[in-house]
């Protein structure tokens, strides 16, 4: 036979008018184990929160070692440009400042969250 989802059991005690001790009984088990599943149900619910929380704390500081890895990457690309200023031509180092800037912009917003 299919199973049947019945009605609380509240519901259902109302329903017989019953005062008999096993129908008292059945109906004090079935009310430890819903209890007993809304805790569990409510623990679940918890951890479950827990996890997200400490998942979006690691997503955050993931992403600012990032940040900090891109600033220091673009910081080492400037300052090696104005080393080789005085080599090259003062259009040629502006133009690859410019270039390393939009990378770097770039690079930021893909990171984004």
């Amino acid at each position: 036979p299919p199973l049947h989802h019945s009605a609380p059991s509240s519901t259902r005690s109302l329903q017989s008018n019953s005062s008999s001790s096993s129908s008292a009984a059945s109906s004090n088990v079935k009310a430890l184990e819903a209890d007993r599943f809304t805790r569990f149900t409510c623990d679940l619910a918890k951890k479950i929160d827990k996890e997200e929380e400490v998942r979006a704390s690691m997503v955050e500081q993931l992403f600012r070692l990032q940040q900090k890895a891109l600033e220091k990457k673009t910081r080492e690309k400037m300052r090696h440009l104005k080393v080789v200023e005085a080599e090259r031509s003062p259009r040629w180092v502006e133009k690859r400042m410019r270039k390393v800037r939009m990378r770097a912009d770039a690079e930021h917003a893909d990171r984004e969250p």
